[in-house]
C-alpha cells in the first residue's frame, strides 16, 4: 500500500496498484479531499468536494466514490475505514 498526502488530498493504493496509476477504481486507488476542487495532486481545477473521496481519474474526469466524515469514511458497499 502506498499513500500521499498534499495540503488537500490524501492519496492511498491497495497493493500492487502504485500511486502513478492513478487511473484505478474506487477498489484499489482512492484519494480523499478536504478541500473543494483537490486530487491527488492537492488543489486544482478539478469538480470535487471536500468531505468526499474519489477513485482513479482520467485528466477531465473524476470517478466519485463516497462520503468520509470524522468517524471514518462510509463506503458504497457499506464497509467502514476508520483513519
Amino acid at each position: 500500500m502506498f499513500h500521499t498526502e498534499t495540503s488537500a488530498s490524501l492519496s492511498c493504493t491497495k497493493a500492487p496498484t502504485q500511486l502513478e496509476d492513478n487511473y484505478n477504481d474506487c477498489g484499489s486507488y482512492r484519494i480523499l479531499v478536504w478541500e473543494d476542487g483537490a486530487d491527488d495532486f492537492g488543489p486544482n481545477s478539478h469538480h470535487t468536494l471536500a468531505g468526499h473521496y474519489y477513485g482513479g481519474h482520467f485528466p477531465h474526469y473524476m470517478n466519485h466514490c463516497g462520503v468520509w466524515s470524522s468517524s471514518g469514511i462510509v463506503f458504497m458497499h457499506i464497509t467502514i475505514m476508520v483513519l
